[in-house]
């Protein structure tokens, strides 16, 4: 139906790996839509959700970005709820 990225803030690269999920994933995200959930942000504030943003703006591409904690089940709904909306309206 759609993509949830999981990417872990406390990588060394943490948007290079964005960027190859990005890549790797292009024509599902295209056909569907996806949200992308950053973890660790806690321990690691660096990059925040700000630069994330700053990112995809300049690769043209507009997709949400949530700071989750992955263990909680809220945060999980959460992103299961905001790709069913972007599914819907998108």
């Amino acid at each position: 139906m759609g993509l949830i990225i999981l990417i872990d803030n406390s990588g060394s690269d943490p948007i290079g790996e964005l960027m190859r999920y990005l890549d790797n994933f292009r024509e599902v995200i295209h056909e569907t839509s996806a949200v992308i959930a950053i973890t660790h942000t806690d321990t690691h504030p660096e990059p925040n959700v700000e630069n994330y943003h700053h990112y995809l703006h300049e690769c043209g591409i507009e997709l949400p970005v949530f700071a989750v904690d992955a263990r909680c089940a809220d945060s999980v709904v959460m992103l299961i709820q905001a790709l069913l909306a972007m599914l819907e309206f998108g």
